[in-house]
Order: C-alpha cells, then structure tokens, then sequence
C-alpha cells in the first residue's frame, strides 16, 4: 500500500518477507523508514554491525542507515519521505528528531507490549482503510495518522528508556545534543565544543546522559564518526586519506588510531575484509 502525492509525497506500508526483503528495507534518499520485526528473530546487518530484532520490536532508520537482511525477516515496513512529513518542520508537534531518528550513533528499537500491539495493529488496520480512499483530504489525513503512530513511539520509547520521568528541558537538552552531533560530528570531536554550542558544561552533560544513556557524550559523538568511517569505507572507493580528511582528522595516522582503537583493526584491514568477504 502507498501514497505518491502531486509534489512528490510519499508514504508507503508493506509486508515484509521472503526475498522482497532486501528490495523494500533498501534506504531511499529523503526517506524514514520504520520496520516492525514479527514472528521470530531477525538479524540485520546494519554499516557493517549484526543487529538482532526481536518479534515486536520497530527499529527505526534514516536514509542513512544500509540495513541488509541475514536471515528470514518476517515483518512490516511504514516508510514516507520528506516532503510528506518534514520531522525539521514538525518536530514541535512530535518531538522524536534526536531520539527516534537522527540521534546521531543509535539506532533506537522499541518493544511493542500486549497492549501497545492492540493500538499499533488498530492503527495500521486505519492507515490500509485510509491509503483506499481517494480524495482531496487524503493527505491530510495520512499525515495526521504518521503525527500519531510517531508520537505513540515515542511514548513507549521514553517509558523503556525509563526518561519519562526526566523534565521536558533535560530531554530537550539530550535531544539538541544529539541532533547537532548529527550536524557537526565531521568537524567537532570534543564534547566541550557541543556542550559551547548548547551553553552548557561539559559536566552538566555528563550527567544528564548518566541518568538514561549507556553511552558517554565522547562516546555519543566517537560512535557517531566510526559509524560514518565503516560506511565509507564500506560503500565508497574513497582513498583511506581523503575519507580521513572528510572526518575532520589531521592526518591518516590519527585517522587509522582512531578506528583501530573503536573497530578492532585498521581501516586497511576493515576494507581488504570486506573485499575477500
């Protein structure tokens, strides 16, 4: 089922499985994708990492996530683009951008309980009904239907993550945070330059992200480059050099410490894997 508006909107719900599996968890540019794992066990491998998903949980991802099915996926996928719904323009009304998506390093999963299933599959059961009408509201109401099925997540997200009893400004903050790691984890490192950008201290961080977060803010933003290194290692024909450079690294050897250090072996090494694989 999808909906291809007049200027180019898109919103699409599928079936995922069997070998039409690759094809339609494929990232697209401009696009968000939700996949709501069913059934067994799925594992994913996402920019070079195994991740397992398990039945009733939505994994959530960006245009920029590579998500490459390694065994049978059995579920469904809820994808729209931005011009059907901006989360720049309209993250006032849902408040998701740097914790769902954009996040900078994580990407997040929510576990769907008994009682959220009955109001995610009702949900989905009104996006089919609504995806066959075909009049001048339609838009309007699918895009009032994806407002409430990404603030439903949210709400379950912030009640695993156990942050709904922080203020609304802590996690606004924890939001901006991850969202400018998103914009400028190129250029800045460090968490002080983050920390400038928001009027904070670094310390005040450091805290806040204690109360919910595994991660440090330094591991936020050092998660943030190695992902982005894997992927062009990955993807790219770049030369290991010009990929350091295009990281905000001096030099290839601060480059090369770096990833060794969070990868386990060098950029070299990472690539000829992956060519003998």
């Amino acid at each position: 089922m999808h909906f291809t508006g007049l200027s180019g909107e898109f919103l699409g719900l599928y079936a995922v499985e069997g070998q039409d599996a690759a094809a339609l968890l494929a990232a697209k540019p401009s696009e968000l994708r939700i996949y709501w794992n069913q059934a067994t066990d799925a594992t994913f491998e996402v920019d070079g990492v195994l991740l397992t998903v398990q039945p009733n949980e939505l994994l959530f991802l960006t245009e920029y996530h590579h998500l490459f099915p390694r065994s049978p996926a059995s579920g469904r996928l809820f994808r729209f683009n931005r011009p059907f719904y901006c989360l720049d323009n309209h993250d006032h009304e849902v408040g998701c951008k740097g914790l769902l998506f954009f996040g900078a390093s994580n990407l997040p999963k929510v576990t769907l309980s008994a009682p959220d299933l009955e109001i995610f599959e009702l949900l989905w059961r009104v996006f089919g009904i609504e995806l066959a009408s075909c009049d001048n509201l339609q838009l309007e109401m699918l895009r009032m239907l994806v407002k409430r099925w990404i603030i439903l997540c949210i709400r379950v997200f912030k009640r695993q993550m156990q942050i709904q009893e922080l203020d609304n400004g802590k996690i606004q903050l924890v939001r901006e945070f991850n969202y400018l790691v998103e914009q400028h984890y190129r250029s800045l490192h460090d968490v002080q330059s983050y920390a400038a950008l928001l009027h904070k201290s670094p310390k005040t961080l450091a805290n806040l992200f204690s109360k919910f977060d595994q991660q440090t803010p330094l591991q936020v933003i050092q998660a943030r480059l190695l992902q982005e290194a894997r992927r062009l290692l990955m993807y790219t024909e770049k030369p290991i050099k010009e990929i350091a450079y295009s990281l905000g690294f001096e030099d290839i050897q601060a480059f090369s410490r770096f990833f060794s250090n969070k990868a386990g072996q060098s950029p070299t090494a990472f690539r000829e894997r992956l060519a003998v694989g």
